[in-house]
């Protein structure tokens, strides 16, 4: 009998599994668009087209990145669909995206990339983007008359969240680099042998 990991870890399999991922993203820009979140339609389009990029370059429908780091990229949009972890969602969307990126380079390309720097590179480019949507809500409190920021110490919390999000998919990456590595080398050799 086939065991599940065994049909999953197929190239082909985990294509299927990919394109239903990327199904489910479309399906959930046109859900976020018809009800005017237009910005988490914008993203579940991007993180759609940046993960169909690879095959779609290759125009090889097999090429595609694991299903389950594609994956973690959809959580965020289920859970903006149910109204859960809103703030959170929104920091784990952007650490999946810099996640994929990395997973596309590291499997797609001659990039040699060691894992302590993409784990930095996805904790930074979360970390990033929260200070930059801080400015964003600040400029638009003083210009705009808006109230997002509420106090100094939400935001504090902001950063942190997000830079502990960023931590936490950069050990997610460098897992799937890790046994992307131990896949590749093949099996071990047996002692003695």
């Amino acid at each position: 009998m086939t065991s599940l990991t065994g049909l999953v870890e197929g190239e082909r399999a985990n294509a299927w599994l990919a394109w239903g991922l990327v199904a489910f993203l479309a399906v959930a820009t046109v859900e976020s668009l018809l009800t005017g979140a237009q910005l988490w339609g914008a993203f579940a389009a991007v993180v759609a087209a940046v993960a169909a990029l690879p095959a779609v370059v290759s125009r090889d429908p097999g090429r595609m990145i694991e299903w389950e780091v594609l994956a973690v990229a959809t959580l965020p949009v289920v859970a903006r669909s149910y109204g859960l972890f809103t703030q959170v969602a929104t920091y784990v969307a952007v650490a999946a995206l810099a996640l994929i990126a990395v997973a596309e380079i590291d499997r797609f390309s001659d990039a040699e990339m060691e894992p302590w720097f993409a784990v930095a590179f996805v904790a930074m480019t979360t970390a990033t983007v929260a200070a930059g949507w801080a400015v964003a809500r600040w400029l638009s409190d003083r210009y705009l008359g808006t109230e997002f920021l509420t106090t100094a110490s939400a935001l504090m919390w902001d950063l942190v969240v997000a830079t502990a999000v960023g931590l936490a998919a950069g050990a997610l990456l460098e897992f799937y680099v890790r046994r992307s590595a131990s896949s590749d080398a093949g099996p071990a050799p047996e002692v003695g042998a």
